[in-house]
């Protein structure tokens, strides 16, 4: 998903179980089909008309791809809120966010290889503010959230509300709830600040270290007796 290697041989299974050559395309092409597909479903998910052959062929390239390639669906399809520009995908990736990639790439290369069995954990230092951290966590797991199925994650902060876990929360809502039908999950259960659950099987739940701290035997208390795969914790 991350290192190119990684994302080219699993390019080749997915061509190869599929009979098709999947093909990237360019954030106007995309958006252009975005917008020729937007009559096909009503806003409650109700379809108003089939497809065409090169519609489903078009959504069938575009739903393999992102499943394989994180920085494809980044760039061509997660919105984040821009200061001053409103929603934009994350092209380009800030310098920090390459950075970070670059190092999530080396070590799903390494497991890829069978060097190594671990998962990834990255650790930003405080000292690094405002280089797009989060919003990089948000998306990745966003990603995981609308290409895969049953996984459990959890954001939490020190405190709870918009200045804390909720804020996590809203970039992860931002991102899905920007993306078109034809790529968003469908969400059975979906609590403001709380969780957020889809049909496929995947959960992410969101908690406060603050609520977790003062009360005896509540300590270390976040994500516990949770399978969790995918976490942000700030």
């Amino acid at each position: 998903m991350y290192h190119p290697r990684v994302c080219a041989a699993n390019v080749l299974k997915l061509e190869s179980a599929y009979g098709v050559s999947l093909q990237e395309h360019a954030l106007p092409e995309i958006d252009s089909w975005t917008g020729r597909l937007a009559d096909v479903m009503d806003h409650k998910g109700k379809p108003l008309r089939a497809l065409t052959e090169d519609e489903e062929a078009w959504i069938l390239n575009e739903t393999l791809l992102c499943k394989v390639d994180f920085a494809y669906f980044a760039t061509r399809y997660a919105k984040i809120n821009v200061k001053g520009h409103g929603l934009k995908t994350m092209d380009p990736f800030l310098e920090t966010q390459l950075f970070i990639l670059k190092k999530m790439g080396a070590l799903e290369l390494a497991t890829y290889q069978g060097e190594r069995q671990d998962g990834i954990l990255l650790n930003l230092l405080k000292g690094a503010r405002q280089v797009g951290g989060s919003t990089l966590a948000e998306c990745v797991i966003g990603h995981r959230v609308v290409t895969q199925a049953n996984l459990f994650g959890l954001l939490a902060s020190d405190v709870p509300g918009e200045k804390g876990s909720g804020y996590l929360f809203d970039m992860l809502e931002r991102i899905i709830d920007s993306l078109p039908w034809w790529l968003a999950p469908e969400l059975i259960e979906h609590v403001k600040n709380a969780e957020l659950k889809t049909a496929a099987g995947c959960n992410i739940w969101v908690d406060a270290g603050k609520s977790m701290k003062g009360a005896v035997g509540a300590r270390g208390q976040l994500g516990r007796m949770k399978n969790i795969s995918l976490c942000h914790i700030s």
